[in-house]
C-alpha cells in the first residue's frame, strides 16, 4: 500500500480518536476547518486531499498520542492485564494507527511472508499482510493437523489467574518453503515462548527469520529474545516488568 493511501488512513483513525477526546466545535477550531466538513471528515462523506492531511495530521498527532491510549487501553480494561481484546473493545482505530506505524517500518524490510499465531496475533497480523500485499501463515495452537510440524512451547508460565492451556503450535509443513523470508508478527510477548516457537517452526522448514515485530513485549522477555535469537525483535511498547510480576502466580 503505498504512502498516500496510508496517510488517509491513518487520518480517519487520527481524527475519530481526536472525536473521542474533543467536541466538533473544539476540533474545528483547532484544525481550522468548518464544523460541516469536519463531520464529513469523521462520517467519512468526504476525504481531504494530501496536502490537506499532512497539514492536519501534526496538529493530531500533538493533540492526541495514540501510543499513550494505546499503553493506558492495553493494560486494563475488559481484562485486567495486557491483552489485546481491551484495545479492540475500546478503540479499534488505535489498533489501525499501529499497524500503519508497523507497516511503514516492514516495507523497508526484504521479505516474503508473514508468520503469526492465532489469537491477537493474528489480528495484527493480517491487517499488516493486507497493508503489505504479503503472504500470511498462522499457527494454531494444541491442534494437530496431516502435513503439520508441531512444536512444544519451550517457555510455559502458569500465569493470569491460573494455567494456561497452550503446549504447542502447529503450522503446514508446505507453508513455507526453504529460504523463504519470514518476519514474525504478535501482539503480546510475556515471556517470549510464542515468539520462539515460531522462530524454531521457521527454522526447521529452513525459511529465514528477518524481522520480528510485537506490538509489545516485556522487558525482560525483550532483553532474553534479543540474547537468544539471531534476529531484530522490534516493538511499538516496551512494557516494565513490574506489571508481569502482578500477573504472574
Amino acid at each position: 500500500m503505498n504512502e498516500q493511501l496510508l496517510l488517509k488512513l491513518e487520518f480517519l483513525s487520527m481524527i475519530r480518536l481526536a472525536k473521542e477526546k474533543y467536541t466538533l466545535k473544539e476540533l474545528s477550531e483547532i484544525l481550522g476547518v468548518d464544523i460541516p466538513t469536519l463531520s464529513k471528515y469523521v462520517n467519512e462523506h468526504l476525504y481531504p486531499s494530501i496536502k490537506k492531511i499532512n497539514q492536519m495530521l501534526p496538529i493530531l498527532r500533538k493533540i492526541v498520542n495514540p501510543w499513550e491510549e494505546l499503553n493506558k487501553l492495553l493494560l486494563k480494561n475488559v481484562f485486567d492485564f495486557p491483552e489485546l481484546n481491551n484495545v479492540l473493545s475500546a478503540c479499534p482505530h488505535i489498533l489501525n494507527i499501529a499497524a500503519i506505524y508497523m507497516t511503514r517500518r516492514l516495507r523497508s524490510i526484504e521479505f516474503d511472508t508473514i508468520l503469526s499465531v492465532e489469537g491477537g496475533g493474528m489480528v495484527l497480523a493480517t491487517l499488516l499482510a493486507f497493508y503489505l500485499n504479503k503472504k500470511l501463515v498462522f499457527g494454531v495452537r494444541d491442534a494437530y493437523m496431516p502435513g503439520g510440524l508441531s512444536l512444544p512451547y519451550t517457555t510455559v508460565k502458569m500465569y493470569i489467574q491460573g494455567p494456561r492451556i497452550k503446549r504447542y503450535i502447529t503450522i503446514p509443513k508446505k507453508s513455507l518453503k526453504k529460504g523463504e523470508d519470514v518476519v514474525i508478527v504478535d501482539d503480546i510477548s510475556w515471556t517470549g515462548g510464542t515468539i520462539y516457537t515460531l522462530y524454531k517452526l521457521a527454522t526447521r522448514l529452513r525459511a529465514n527469520v528477518r524481522y520480528i515485530y510485537v506490538l509489545a513485549i516485556f522487558e525482560h522477555t525483550y532483553r532474553k529474545l534479543s540474547k537468544k535469537i539471531d534476529t531484530k525483535v522490534d516493538y511499538l511498547l516496551l512494557l516494565p516488568n513490574n506489571i508481569l510480576k502482578r500477573t504472574l502466580i
